[in-house]
């Protein structure tokens, strides 16, 4: 790959000005697109939604290594005539354009037929003289997000509107170019994609393992040749013979009574809440005072070795040990462990899948999408003797811990190639690197 001339440099605004081949342009998006709009919610919103019919897409649907479709909703035949302008044809580019997807694009092939969008998703239509996916690549490259960052930080909302997304400046390309590396990116991206999808896979190895591996253990023990019984409960089947079983109300004290975060000393506690916790995990992500969250509404006080748990589904898989005197959010339940049971065990046992599986499908046979706390406090628990908690503990840290480092390690690469990926999209769009001669596999020439 050759170097570019910039004999006579064309520019494109952004964070960082982007400087184009010499015989490149920059013009507005408008005047390469016959259509930039988006759809709306159909009357009724979801009740709507059709078991068959033509794919509604949403913001869920459109990354960018494809259009998802696996929990697509339908519309009718009837529905989708009367959203006549925003039906969507092969060869459009399709744009997050809100919420924390913005700026996510993919585009729409032969193989997708008929649908129609939703609000949140822009149909982007190219004329003739600009290819689908080179502008599609566009978009995806840092020439594009830095412009999509730009109009959010201007209009100091989190979404983009018509008007701004057609001044979007973009390269203008010979056709015949813009061929070549769209096909140059689709082989380059796809392999990256493929490496990927395997560290993906990994990580979700890793997190099955992680969890099979503290089911055993506080379900099992950690001598295989202890004798079992049936422990009488669907959810646990066999446990150790030593063992008991209790109700998880007779080992730990659900705390109640809520305080003002708003007041002294609450307000410059530390305040968690789910969105803190990182599901399956136990480890807290990050921690902020209650002044720093501007929290407003009642919160339960923590105290340091106390369990904090979502009861809150699709969160019941977030709970961590406290490490603070502080406060948590309505949404958990603070949970004080009996002088019999050890903190960090009672942490794994709630990780555990039977735990799990029984609030799931509790959380769902009531009003509110929530495990109450009579439903908790009748929860099965195994309780091992208090050294052998100690053991399991200190097993599952190091067990644990193991794993947690190889998925950081393999999340790692993960980003590493995702920068990778944005930045060689990026330097092809903008002619950084010269592939007009690069020779792909199954191009004929």
């Amino acid at each position: 790959m050759k170097p570019p001339s910039y004999e006579s440099v064309k520019k494109i605004p952004g964070k960082v000005v982007t400087r184009l081949p010499s015989h490149w342009d920059a013009q507005k998006l408008k005047f390469q697109v016959s259509k930039v709009g988006s759809g709306v919610t159909p009357k009724g919103g979801a009740e709507s939604y059709e078991q068959e019919g033509i794919p509604l897409l949403r913001s869920q649907n459109v990354y960018f290594d494809g259009l998802r479709l696996d929990d697509v909703v339908f519309i009718s035949e009837q529905v989708h005539a009367e959203m006549s302008n925003s039906q969507v044809e092969a060869g459009d580019v399709l744009l997050n354009i809100t919420g924390a997807s913005i700026g996510r694009c993919y585009y729409a092939d032969d193989a997708l037929g008929d649908a129609n969008v939703n609000q949140h998703v822009c149909i982007v239509r190219p004329d003739r003289s600009l290819s689908t996916r080179f502008l599609f690549y566009v978009l995806c490259s840092n020439v594009g997000q830095n412009q999509i960052d730009l109009e959010q930080s201007g209009s100091g909302r989190e979404g983009l509107n018509f008007s701004s997304l057609k001044n979007f400046s973009i390269p203008i390309v010979p056709p015949n170019e813009q061929q070549q590396i769209a096909d140059f990116l689709d082989w380059k991206t796809g392999q990256i994609d493929r490496l990927i999808a395997k560290k993906r896979a990994l990580v979700q190895s890793l997190s099955e393992k992680r969890m099979a591996i503290i089911t055993q253990a506080v379900t099992r023990g950690l001598d295989s040749t202890v004798p079992m019984k049936d422990s009488g409960s669907p959810w646990l089947g066999k446990m150790p013979k030593h063992w008991r079983i209790m109700r998880f109300g007779y080992q730990t004290r659900v705390k109640e009574g809520q305080v003002d975060p708003e007041i002294e000393p609450y307000v410059d506690q530390p305040l968690i809440a789910p969105n803190h916790i990182e599901s399956n995990t136990g480890r807290i992500i990050c921690l902020e005072s209650a002044r720093d969250q501007a929290a407003i509404s009642g919160k339960y006080q923590v105290s340091k070795g106390d369990i904090v748990y979502s009861k809150i589904r699709p969160h019941l898989n977030k709970c961590c040990l406290a490490t603070f005197d502080g406060l948590c959010s309505a949404d958990m339940y603070p949970i004080h462990p009996s002088d019999e049971m050890d903190s960090h065990f009672l942490l794994y046992w709630i990780l555990a899948t039977p735990f799990l599986d029984y609030a799931e499908l509790n959380s769902m046979r009531v009003a509110m999408p929530k495990l109450n706390r009579e439903t908790l406090s009748a929860a099965p628990l195994l309780v091992p003797p208090i050294d052998e908690q100690t053991d399991i503990r200190d097993f599952l840290i190091e067990e644990t811990d193991h794993i947690d480092q190889l998925t950081e390690k393999t999340e790692a690469a993960i980003d590493r190639l995702t920068e990778y990926r944005t930045a060689l999209i990026t330097a092809a769009t903008t002619g950084k690197i010269d592939v007009r001669d690069v020779e792909i596999p199954g191009q004929s020439r």
